[in-house]
């Protein structure tokens, strides 16, 4: 297993070398960026904030428990629940199933090798068990640029990904729908993003009435 960097503690003590490890994370910009060589033992642990309560809502412990031609096994914890749930996902990061909320047929926010310029669509509809409210989702994909990208982990240089479309409700439930956007930070060294945000906006109103941002606080790659 390769040593945690020293800034994915996120300890005070460290943050000098947080600030001295940009250059360590280098991407050679003017290339497309390969899709990322995951590895069972991989992790990525993230720190979530609710921007409506501006207060952290909880952190989440990603761990690949497996991966295969075309799949990625991701058990994950979150620190305000008691039991972990799996992530279905694509070698490409498209998410499949998380938990009991499926996306069918897949959310695909990454078209690999990445450069900047490229755009793709996705469309997904959900379904979440033990619920009978299905939404249909529509996204432009766009890959706008690196930038440089500073979390608890580090700072990094990113491929900014920025996924805008919209969303609406299809059960016969309350009908509505809206806009809706992520936003990636995707650092190939890290094999997965330093971060992303959310928001979402019911169609009238002025404000999203979702929005959030995921910060890495730390990582360990085999």
């Amino acid at each position: 297993m390769k040593p945690m960097n020293a800034c994915t503690f996120g300890l005070v003590g460290a943050a000098l070398a947080c600030l001295l490890s940009f250059s360590a994370f280098g991407a050679d910009e003017a290339s497309p960026v390969a899709k990322p060589d995951v590895k069972a033992g991989d992790r990525w642990v993230y720190r979530r904030t609710d921007h409506l309560t501006n207060k952290v809502a909880f952190t989440r412990n990603d761990r690949v428990a497996s991966t295969g031609p075309d799949e990625i096994l991701v058990v994950s914890k979150r620190s305000d629940q008691t039991s972990e749930f799996d992530i279905f996902q694509t070698s490409e990061w498209g998410a499949i199933a998380i938990g009991g909320l499926a996306l069918i047929p897949r959310a695909e926010f990454f078209k690999f090798p990445l450069k900047v310029g490229a755009t793709h669509q996705t469309a997904y509809e959900t379904t979440n068990r033990g619920s009978p409210a299905r939404f249909k989702f529509d996204f432009t994909v766009k890959v706008l640029a690196w930038e440089d990208v500073a979390v608890p982990a580090g700072n990094f240089r990113a491929l900014k990904v920025e996924a805008n479309g919209t969303f609406i409700r299809l059960d016969s439930g309350q009908r509505f729908g809206g806009m809706a956007r992520f936003r990636f930070w995707y650092v190939p060294e890290i094999k997965r993003w330093a971060k992303s945000s959310y928001e979402q906006g019911a169609s009238g109103f002025a404000y999203p009435d979702v929005t959030y941002t995921d910060e890495l606080i730390q990582f360990a790659l085999q």
